[in-house]
C-alpha cells in the first residue's frame, strides 16, 4: 500500500526536482557499491609498484613450498622464515601447510610474545565464506637475498595472493607489516576480501575504521577499513575484474603496556603512508648490514646458505642483547652457553660491535644476578639449569677472552666477572669435571652420567688459563697463580682420558669412578678440543677421533652426532668443519666433502635445527636454531675462507681445495666390519647369544643390544659347538678353538666364510670382558629406533617397553668417622635412614608400574662434623637411566657420586658429602631390561 503512494508523490515532481534527486540516488549507489566492492580495486597504483618490486628482487635458493599437484609436495626439510628487527621476532610458515601463517610474534625489544597462536590469512569471495590460505593448493615462501624480509605466493580458487612480510629496522618501530597483493587470475569478475583470524587473550576495542586494539598488548592497522567478527579481521578490496591487482597492508603491532601500545600504533599508521619508502630502506638497511661480512666463494646454493645463516644471526639481535632462540624458546632470555657461540661467531665473522652488545649483556646481568643459565633481556633476572659450577662459569670467561682476542676490548674491564666465575667455579681434587646437568650431546651417547667429562674439561682449561693471564695483567699474582695451578694441574688430568695399549685411539670422551672409560665417537666433543685452543688442530688423538667419527659416523647428508643416535645435533658438522679446517690431515681426508654434504643436511630455507634425524630430513626437534645455526655459519666460514684481520677490519678470501689426503687409522680400530655387524645383530637370521657358564656376561651383552637396536636378544645355553648356519656371540670360560683370530686382545674373531661369529672369554669379570665387544659394536652398527623421539636417548622408552619388575634388595652402608651403618632396601618399595656418628642419611626406592623405572632417592642431613659416605651396591643388570640431577640441589663436587662396575655385573655407588651442617639431596632412576633364556 505505501510503496505506490510514493511512487504517485515523486511522479508529481518537477523535471528539474525529479533530476536533481536522480543524482543524489545515483551518488548514494556508488557510496553503497564501494562499500559492497563494486569499485575500483583498493591500492591500484601500490599493487602496481608491489607487482614490479617482487617481480624485481633477487631471493635465495633457499625456499619451502607446497605443491599438491606435484611431487615431491613438500621439500625434504620444510621450514619457515624468522624475521627480525630490534624490535619484533617474527616466525612465518612455520606450518608447511600453511606458508602465509604469522605463527609467532614478539615485540617490544623482543620481550613480550603478543601472538601464541597463528595469524591465518583467508580470501572471502562476495557473500561466500573465508577460504584459508592454508587451503590453496600452490605455495611458496622465499627470502629475498641479503634480507629477513620474506615472500610468499600462494595460488588457488581463481587467485594469486603474494605477501611481502618485513620488520622496518626503526628504533621505535614495534611492528611487523604484512603487505599483500591479490590478483584475479580467473576468467570473471570477483567482489574480494582478505581476513585475519586472530586467537590471542583481550578484548576488542575499534580506535577508528582501520584500526583495531585487542587488549592492552596487541594492535592491528590497516591502509584500508577493518571490520571486525568474533575475531576475525577483514579488509575488503573492491571488486577485481580478470587480470586486475589490489594491494592492502596490515600492520601487527605488539608493545608491553597499553602506552607503549597506542604509541606504537601511532607509528605504524604514519609508517603504512610511505609503505614503498619504508620497505625499500628496510632492505637497504639489510644489505648495507650483510655487506660487512661478504661471504662469496662463487657457488650460487653454498653462497645462499652462508646468506640465510648470517640473516638468521642478525634477526635475533636486539636493542640490548642476542636473544637465544629456535621457535619454541621464550625470546625475552638469553642463555649463556647459546650465546657463547653465537657472539663466537660474530668475532670470527668480523661483527665486533654486535658480539661487544652480546658480552656487555652478560656482564650486567651478572652483575645483577650472579652466575646463572640464563637471564631476561628486560630485566637481568637469572634463572638456574642444571648444575651452575662446572660449565656456565667458564663459558662467561671465555666470552672476555675470546672478544679481547678478536673484539679489541680490555679484558681488565670484565675482570670483576672473570674473577668471580673462576672463584665460584667447582674443582673437584682430581681437576676434572663432572656434567652440568644440561650437555644436549650426552642426550644421545651411552656415557655414563655420573663420569668425569672431556667435554667440561676443555671449558676448564681455557677459561683457567686465560683467567691466569689476565690476572696478571690486573696485578693479581695470587690468582694468577692459582689459577694458573689448576690450569696445569688440569691439562695433566687429561692424560687419564687417553687411551693404552689396545684401547681405541682416540681421547675417551668420559672417565667412571672405578677408572673405566667412555670411548664413545661423539665428533663435537673432539673438535671443541680444538676450537677453543685447549689442542693444537693436530693433536693425534684428536685427528683419530675426527678421522674414525668421519668413517663411521658419516652419511649421505653430513655426520653423525654420535655412533649410538639417529638423531643428529644440528650443531655437529660446524664444530667438525672448524677444528677440521685448522689440521692438515683432516682438511684433506673430509673437510670439503662434509661441507658439500651440509647442502643436503640443513633445512629448506637454510638453516640448522636444534636436531635431526638420519633417516627422514623431514623430522626435526627445534627449527631455526640460532646456536646450532651460528656454529654452522662458524665452522662453513672457517672451512671455505682465509680470514684476515687488519686495522679493526676483516677480510674473507676463498680457500683452494686442499690436496687429497688417505689417513690409516691403526688396523685394529674396528675390526668389525659394519656388513658383518649388521650381519650379526639384525640379518634374516635371529641373533643367537650363547653362554657356557656365564649367564651374567650373556645378560650384559643382551641388554647393550637391546638398548642400541630397540628389541630384545635372546640368551641360550652353549652346547660346545658353534652353530654352523648362523650368526652367534658366544660367551665361555675357554679360550677360542683354534680358526679363531683375537681382536687387540679382547675377543675373538672366527675365520671361515659362513656367518660373523664372535668369541668372548669370560676372566670372571662382567664388565670388563664384554665392554670392548658392546663398544665396537656400537661404533660399528647403524642405529635404529622405531618412530623419532623427542630426544635421541630411548632409554626411557625402553623402560617402558621392555622393564623388568624390580627384585633384590639394594646393600646400604654408611660411614661417618670410625662409625659404620649397614642394612638393605627392597628395590621394589623401600626406605632406611642409617645415621653414622651425627648424619641422618636417607634412602628411598619406589617403584614407578607405568614406566618401569625405580626412582631411587638420598637425602643427606644432620650436623656432619667429619665427612660421611654412602655405599650402595645394586645386583646385576641395573643401569642409571636418568642421573642428571637438573633439580639443583645436589652440588656434585662437594658431595660427589661415583659409579662403579663390580665383576659380577653389580653396580655400586658411592655417595661422598663434606663436612657440613647443610642438607643435600638427589634422585636417579634405575632400571632393566628384561632378556629372554
Amino acid at each position: 500500500m505505501n510503496r505506490p503512494a510514493v511512487r504517485r508523490e515523486s511522479a508529481k515532481n518537477s523535471l528539474p526536482a525529479r533530476r536533481g534527486k536522480s543524482w543524489i540516488l545515483l551518488a548514494a549507489c556508488a557510496l553503497v557499491g564501494l562499500a559492497f566492492g563494486c569499485g575500483s580495486p583498493h591500492g591500484g597504483e601500490q599493487a602496481a609498484w608491489l607487482a614490479t618490486w617482487v617481480s624485481g628482487q633477487s631471493y635465495s635458493s633457499w625456499s619451502t613450498f607446497k605443491s599438491l599437484g606435484k611431487k615431491p609436495s613438500q621439500p625434504r626439510s620444510p621450514d619457515g622464515l624468522t624475521l627480525g628487527s630490534p624490535q619484533v621476532f617474527a616466525a612465518i610458515g612455520r606450518d608447511n601447510g600453511d606458508l602465509t601463517a604469522l605463527d609467532l610474534l614478539w615485540a617490544d625489544e623482543k620481550a613480550v610474545r603478543v601472538l601464541a597462536r597463528p595469524l591465518r590469512v583467508g580470501v572471502k569471495l562476495g557473500r561466500s565464506k573465508a577460504y584459508l590460505l592454508k587451503s590453496f593448493p600452490e605455495q611458496r615462501l622465499r627470502r629475498v637475498r641479503h634480507t629477513s624480509i620474506a615472500v610468499s605466493e600462494s595460488e588457488g580458487r581463481g587467485l594469486r595472493v603474494t605477501c611481502v612480510d618485513f620488520a622496518p629496522m626503526g628504533e621505535e618501530d614495534s611492528f611487523l607489516v604484512r603487505w599483500f597483493l591479490v590478483e584475479n587470475t580467473g576468467k570473471r569478475t570477483r567482489d574480494a576480501a582478505l581476513t585475519f583470524s586472530v586467537n590471542a587473550v583481550g578484548d576488542w576495542v575499534r580506535r577508528d575504521a582501520r584500526s583495531w586494539r585487542l587488549g592492552d598488548q596487541l594492535g592491528f592497522v590497516s591502509d584500508t577499513e577493518l571490520s571486525n567478527n568474533e575475531g576475525v579481521l577483514e579488509a575488503r578490496l573492491g571488486r577485481l575484474r580478470p587480470g586486475r591487482k589490489a594491494a592492502v597492508a596490515l600492520a601487527v603491532v605488539g608493545a608491553r603496556d597499553r602506552v607503549r601500545l597506542e604509541k606504537f600504533l601511532g607509528r605504524a599508521e604514519e609508517s603504512l603512508a610511505r609503505l614503498p619508502d619504508l620497505l625499500e630502506k628496510t632492505k637497504t638497511n639489510w644489505e648495507d648490514w650483510c655487506a660487512r661480512t661478504p661471504l662469496v666463494t662463487g657457488e650460487e646454493r653454498t653462497d645462499d646458505l652462508l646468506d640465510s645463516l648470517l640473516c638468521l644471526i642478525r634477526s635475533h639481535i636486539g636493542k640490548r642483547a642476542i636473544h637465544t632462540g629456535s621457535l619454541r624458546y621464550a625470546h625475552n632470555r638469553a642463555w649463556v652457553r647459546d650465546n657463547y657461540w653465537v657472539q663466537r661467531a660474530l668475532l670470527e665473522l668480523g661483527l665486533v660491535e654486535e658480539a661487544k652488545l652480546n658480552l656487555d649483556f652478560f656482564h650486567r646481568a651478572w652483575q645483577k644476578s650472579g652466575i646463572r643459565s640464563s637471564y631476561g633481556t628486560s630485566d637481568l633476572s637469572g634463572q638456574h639449569y642444571g648444575y651452575l659450577r662446572v660449565e656456565v662459569p667458564h663459558y662467561l670467561v671465555l666470552m672476555v677472552r675470546d672478544a679481547e682476542e678478536l673484539g679489541r676490548v680490555n679484558g681488565a674491564d670484565y675482570w670483576d666477572m672473570v674473577r668471580n666465575c673462576l672463584d665460584q667455579a667447582a674443582v673437584p681434587d682430581d681437576y676434572l669435571q663432572p656434567m652440568n646437568g644440561d650437555e644436549t650431546w650426552l642426550l644421545a651417547s651411552p656415557v655414563r652420567e655420573l663420569d668425569s667429562l672431556l667435554d667440561n674439561s676443555w671449558l676448564l682449561i681455557a677459561s683457567a688459563e686465560y683467567g691466569a693471564r689476565l690476572a696478571r695483567k690486573v696485578g693479581d699474582r695470587d690468582r694468577a697463580a692459582r689459577y694458573g695451578e689448576i690450569a696445569y694441574r688440569a691439562r695433566l688430568a687429561l692424560r687419564n682420558f687417553t687411551p693404552v695399549t689396545y684401547q681405541p685411539p682416540w681421547y675417551a670422551i668420559g672417565r667412571g669412578g672405578d677408572g673405566s672409560l667412555d670411548f664413545s665417537l661423539c665428533p663435537e666433543v673432539y673438535a671443541r678440543g680444538a676450537i677453543l685452543g685447549v689442542l693444537p688442530a693436530d693433536d693425534r688423538y684428536l685427528v683419530d677421533g675426527l678421522v674414525a667419527a668421519w668413517r663411521q659416523l658419516g652419511f649421505e647428508r653430513g655426520l653423525r652426532t654420535h655412533a649410538r643416535s639417529a638423531t643428529i645435533s644440528g650443531g655437529t658438522p660446524g664444530y667438525v668443519l672448524y677444528a677440521a679446517a685448522d689440521s692438515r690431515i683432516c682438511d684433506g681426508v673430509f673437510s670439503r666433502e662434509l661441507a658439500r654434504r651440509v647442502l643436503e643436511f640443513v633445512s629448506a630455507t637454510g638453516c640448522a635445527w636444534e636436531y635431526h634425524d638420519l633417516y627422514d630430513p623431514a623430522w626435526g626437534g627445534e627449527k631455526r636454531r640460532l646456536w646450532d645455526s651460528a656454529v654452522l655459519l662458524m665452522g662453513l666460514t672457517h672451512t671455505l675462507f682465509d680470514i684476515a684481520y687488519e686495522k679493526g677490519t676483516v677480510s674473507f678470501v676463498p680457500k683452494g681445495s686442499p690436496a687429497s689426503m688417505d689417513y690409516n687409522l691403526p688396523a685394529d680400530v674396528f675390526p668389525i666390519s659394519r656388513a658383518a655387524a649388521n650381519r650379526l645383530v639384525d640379518g634374516d637370521e635371529r641373533p643367537l647369544i650363547l653362554q657356557q657358564d656365564s649367564p651374567e656376561h650373556a645378560r650384559r651383552i643382551a641388554r647393550e643390544l637391546t638398548r642400541q637396536r630397540n628389541r630384545r636378544f635372546a640368551v641360550a645355553e652353549f652346547s660346545g659347538d658353534p652353530p654352523e648356519e648362523a650368526p652367534a656371540i658366544i660367551i665361555s670360560p675357554l679360550p677360542a678353538p683354534v680358526g679363531w683370530t683375537q681382536q687387540h686382545h679382547a675377543y675373538w674373531l672366527r675365520d671361515w666364510e659362513g656367518p660373523p661369529q664372535v668369541w668372548v672369554m669370560n676372566t670372571g669379570d662382567v664388565y670388563r670382558d664384554t665392554e670392548p665387544l658392546v663398544r665396537d659394536l656400537i661404533n660399528t652398527l647403524l642405529p635404529q629406533r622405531e618412530r623419532p623421539l623427542r630426544y635421541p636417548d630411548a632409554n626411557l622408552d625402553l623402560a617402558v617397553r621392555f622393564g623388568e619388575r624390580p627384585v633384590g634388595r639394594a646393600e646400604l652402608t654408611a660411614r661417618c668417622g670410625e662409625t659404620v651403618a649397614v642394612t638393605s632396601i627392597s628395590l621394589a618399595r623401600g626406605d632406611a635412614v642409617l645415621k653414622p656418628e651425627g648424619a641422618a642419611i636417607s634412602v628411598s626406592a619406589k617403584y614407578q608400574a607405568e614406566t618401569h623405572l625405580v626412582e631411587f632417592c638420598v637425602t643427606v642431613s644432620g650436623s656432619r662434623k667429619r665427612p660421611a659416605q654412602l655405599t650402595v651396591t645394586l645386583p646385576a643388570g641395573w643401569w642409571l637411566v636418568e642421573a642428571r640431577g637438573m633439580e639443583g640441589h645436589w652440588d656434585p663436587v662437594a658431595n660427589p657420586v661415583r659409579e662403579m662396575h663390580l665383576a659380577d655385573g653389580g653396580t655400586r655407588l658411592v655417595y661422598s658429602f663434606a663436612a657440613s651442617d647443610a642438607p643435600a639431596d638427589t634422585r636417579f632412576k634405575l632400571a632393566r631390561l628384561s632378556v629372554p633364556e
